[in-house]
Order: structure tokens, then C-alpha cells, then sequence
């Protein structure tokens, strides 16, 4: 498998040092101490931890992310990673910091299919494959990447979380926040949608 690198801007601002104030200016005897205002109010700074527990699940994270967006996948982690940053703490302190991650990359990819009002075309796979080596791996990738993009967001993460990763369906609702309900339809419809493409491509 190709090592893919993912371009984050994750670590902290360098802070600045404070410049060594002047001694204050003596008043006369009555005076108060000089009014220096308000101090000034910075952006609210991420827990500690924040960044230690995205890192950890970055690597599983881009993987998914490869596979439900293909070559955006770089930007979908890193807008995921954004997405999480606003609110640090329902992150940091959920049971699962990963299904909580996870169903925040699907909304992001989701969202980003939306906005786009255009297609990338790929090339076509070989007719006649190498029978060992990666060049296999590599073709089944594309493959079941191509196959997925096919399908909408919602049902290539009941896909991926049931027939990919060996999630039963209550354990990928819980991942997704849905009704098990939900995963079954959607990978129900999912699956007959994938079976209809790979007849087509027999043919």
C-alpha cells in the first residue's frame, strides 16, 4: 500500500513574549494606580488533550477518508479536524472519540458532495490486471473506491462500518447517531445499487 502523508496544520500558535512593561509613573500622593483597561481577550484555546486524541485516530480516520472521498480525502480530515475543534470537549470526553470523529467525517464529506456541481473522471481500470504483485491491491482499491463513490454518503458508511470493518448494524447506528433502522435501509439499498454496477460491468 502507498504510504499516503496527510498535510496538517495541527500544532499550536508559538506565543509570543510579553515586553517588559515600564515602571509606573508616580502620581501625586492621592492618585490611584494608572487605569490600564480591560485586558485584552484571545480565542478560545483547545483542551490540552485535543490534539493528542485526534492524532491518535488519525491514521484509521484517513483511511476512511481515502475511501469515501477519494482524493479530497487530505481535505476532508482536515475539515473534519476543524469541525471537532469548535466544540474540543464533547470530543475529548465522548465514549468513543472515534465513532464521534467518524460521524463527523461523514457529514463533511456529505456536505461536500453537495457543493460540488461538477464530476472528475478516472481512468479506466487495466482489461487485463497483473495476477500478483501490488498492482492487484492497487486495482482493487480503485475499485472499491470507484464502487462506492457510486453510492451516496449515507450508504457508503453502512458499507464500510458493516461489510468492511465487520460492524453488526446496531454497533454502525451507534457509530453514525442513527436508528438501526437506517443503517439497514441504507445498506440494503446500498448493496442492491453495487450489485446492479457489477452486473452492468459483466456484461
Amino acid at each position: 500500500m502507498v504510504a499516503v502523508t496527510v498535510d496538517r496544520q495541527f500544532e499550536a500558535d508559538d506565543m509570543s513574549a510579553s515586553p517588559v512593561a515600564d515602571p509606573p509613573v508616580a502620581g501625586p500622593p492621592d492618585a490611584g494606580p494608572p487605569d490600564a483597561g480591560p485586558p485584552a481577550a484571545g480565542p478560545p484555546a483547545a483542551p490540552a488533550d485535543f490534539d493528542a486524541v485526534f492524532s491518535t485516530l488519525l491514521p484509521r480516520l484517513y483511511r476512511r477518508a481515502v475511501v469515501l472521498a477519494g482524493d479530497s480525502a487530505q481535505d476532508a480530515v482536515h475539515d473534519t479536524y476543524l469541525k471537532l475543534r469548535r466544540y474540543p470537549r464533547q470530543f475529548t470526553t465522548h465514549p468513543v472519540p472515534y465513532a464521534y470523529a467518524f460521524r463527523a467525517l461523514v457529514s463533511v464529506v456529505h456536505n461536500n458532495r453537495r457543493r460540488r456541481a461538477w464530476h472528475i473522471l478516472t481512468d479506466q481500470v487495466p482489461d487485463t490486471p497483473d495476477p500478483v504483485g501490488p498492482v492487484v491491491l492497487r486495482e482493487a482499491e480503485w475499485q472499491v473506491r470507484w464502487l462506492l463513490s457510486q453510492l451516496t454518503v449515507k450508504q457508503a458508511a453502512a458499507v464500510l462500518l458493516v461489510d468492511l470493518d465487520a460492524h453488526t448494524i446496531d454497533e454502525a447506528a451507534a457509530v453514525l447517531g442513527v436508528h438501526r433502522g437506517t443503517v439497514a435501509r441504507a445498506r440494503s439499498r446500498a448493496l442492491s445499487h453495487l450489485r446492479t454496477l457489477l452486473k452492468d460491468a459483466d456484461r
